[in-house]
C-alpha cells in the first residue's frame, strides 16, 4: 500500500503522516520547500514527539519526500492507494492540479484499483472544494473514470500540533503533538475497503466537522485574540486568564446550545458540553507551549462567513440563542494587529481606510444590522483591555 500526503508541517508529519506509517503505508511526502524535502529525504526518518506529562516519542521510518510540482510528485500520485493533505485550504488548487494530471493518467492507462482522497483541513468540507478544483481540469471521460475509482471522503481532523520545540534533545524534522487526536471520515465516500489506525468512519460528517470546527478551533482562537489583548504568550497562559477563559468558555456554552438542536438526533446538549470541557482541558496543558501569535494568525480567513468564528454565530442566531461571547471574540480578532503576521496587518489597513463597520461586512460578510452593530460596539470595548495590557 502506498500514501502521498501534500505537506510536510507538524500536522502532516505528527498526525497525519504518523497514522499512515502506522497501518503499513510506503509513505511519500510532497512539499514546496526544498529544504524540508532535502532532509526528508537525506535522514529517511523523524520523530513524532508527544507532549504530556513526559515527553513520549514515536519513529516514523523508511519516508521520502518529493516536491509538490515535480514530475516524480505526479508519479508517485499515480501509484497511491490514498492520497492526504495538511496544506491550507487556501492551497488545495496547487494539489488540484497534481491529482487531476495523476487521475489522467490513471484513466488512459485503463488502471484499475481504488484511489482515495482525504483533505485534512480546518474547514467545512475541505475534500469536496478539493474535488470541485480537480473536476474542473478533467474532461466528462475522466471525470466518470473518477467517480468510479476515486473516493474523495471530507474528514474531520483533530489534533493540536505546536511550533514549540524543548531547548535539548530534539532532532531537525521532530514533529510536536498533543496526546490526543481524532480522525472522522465519511464512510460513504470511501472507495473499496480502507484501512487507517486511528480514523473514525462515520455516515454523517456534518455534526462531528462543525462539533470540532467550532468548539476546538473556534474557541481556540478566541483564547488567541483575547489572550493576545491581554498580554498572554501562550494557549495554557490564556486559558488562565480569566477575561479569555471567560469569553472562550462563554462562546463554547453558546454554540453547543446550537449545535444540540441542529443535531439533535446526534448529539444531546450534555454530549456536546463534555466535549467543549474535554477541548478546554487540552487548551491548559503546559507542556504544548502553543503560542496564541501561531494560533491567531490569519485572522481574515478565520473571520470569513464559513470559518469557525462567524459561521457559529450565525448558527446560534439562527436559533434565536445568545452570542454576546462570540461576538467579542470576534472582535478581538478584529483588534489582532500582530506586526509578525501579513494577513492581520492587511486587516488593519483595511479598519483604518475603510472603519470597522465597512471591514465587518467585507470580511465576514455579514448583513444583519444587529450583529454588525454588536461587533462594533464590542471592539471599541476592548480598546481598554489592550491599553491596560501591551
Amino acid at each position: 500500500m502506498k500514501a502521498v500526503h501534500f505537506g510536510a508541517g507538524n500536522i502532516g508529519r505528527g498526525f497525519i503522516g504518523q497514522l499512515l506509517h502506522q497501518s503499513g503505508y510506503d509513505l511519500v511526502f510532497a512539499d514546496v520547500a526544498d529544504t524540508l524535502v532535502d532532509e526528508i529525504n537525506r535522514r529517511g526518518r523523524y520523530r513524532v514527539c508527544i507532549l504530556g506529562e513526559s515527553m513520549q516519542t514515536e519513529s516514523v521510518t523508511g519516508v521520502r519526500a518529493v516536491r509538490l510540482h515535480s514530475p516524480e510528485c505526479v508519479d508517485h500520485v499515480v501509484d497511491a492507494d490514498v492520497v492526504t493533505t495538511a496544506v491550507g485550504v487556501g492551497n488545495l488548487d496547487a494539489v488540484a492540479g497534481v491529482l487531476a494530471e495523476a487521475i489522467r493518467r490513471r484513466a488512459a492507462s485503463g488502471r484499475g484499483g481504488y484511489q482515495n482522497v482525504l483533505a485534512c483541513e480546518n474547514a467545512l468540507y475541505a475534500t469536496h472544494r478539493l474535488k470541485q478544483a480537480v473536476w474542473a481540469r478533467l474532461d466528462a471521460p475522466t471525470r466518470n473514470f473518477a467517480e468510479e475509482y476515486v473516493g474523495f471522503a471530507n474528514v474531520a481532523v483533530d489534533r493540536i500540533a505546536p511550533n514549540h520545540r524543548p531547548a535539548v534533545g530534539t532532532e531537525p524534522l521532530d514533529a510536536f503533538v498533543e496526546p490526543f487526536f481524532e480522525w472522522d471520515v465519511e464512510r460513504g465516500a470511501l472507495k473499496g475497503d480502507v484501512k487507517i489506525h486511528g480514523v473514525h468512519l462515520v455516515d454523517d460528517l456534518g455534526p462531528y466537522l462543525e462539533r470540532k470546527l467550532f468548539l476546538l478551533n473556534g474557541a481556540h482562537a478566541i483564547l488567541a485574540y483575547i489572550g493576545y489583548l491581554a498580554g498572554c504568550w501562550t494557549i495554557d497562559e490564556a486559558a488562565r486568564d480569566g477575561r479569555a477563559a471567560d469569553t472562550a468558555r462563554g462562546a463554547q456554552a453558546e454554540v453547543a446550545a446550537a449545535l444540540a438542536r441542529k443535531y439533535e438526533h446526534t448529539f444531546t446538549e450534555a454530549d456536546v458540553a463534555a466535549y467543549a470541557d474535554r477541548v478546554f482541558e487540552r487548551f491548559r496543558n503546559p507542556h504544548l507551549g502553543d503560542e496564541v501569535v501561531r494560533v491567531g494568525r490569519d485572522p481574515v480567513r478565520k473571520l470569513g462567513p464559513e470559518d469557525r468564528l462567524v459561521a457559529p454565530l450565525r448558527l446560534c442566531r439562527t436559533y434565536g440563542l445568545p452570542t454576546d461571547h462570540l461576538v467579542t471574540g470576534i472582535a478581538a480578532a478584529y483588534r489582532f494587529d500582530h506586526p509578525g503576521d501579513a494577513q492581520a496587518q492587511r486587516l488593519q489597513e483595511s479598519i483604518r481606510k475603510q472603519g470597522i463597520e465597512s471591514t465587518v461586512r467585507s470580511v465576514s460578510c455579514l448583513q444583519d444590522e444587529d450583529l454588525v452593530g454588536a461587533v462594533v460596539k464590542a471592539y471599541e470595548r476592548l480598546v481598554d483591555l489592550k491599553r491596560t495590557s501591551r
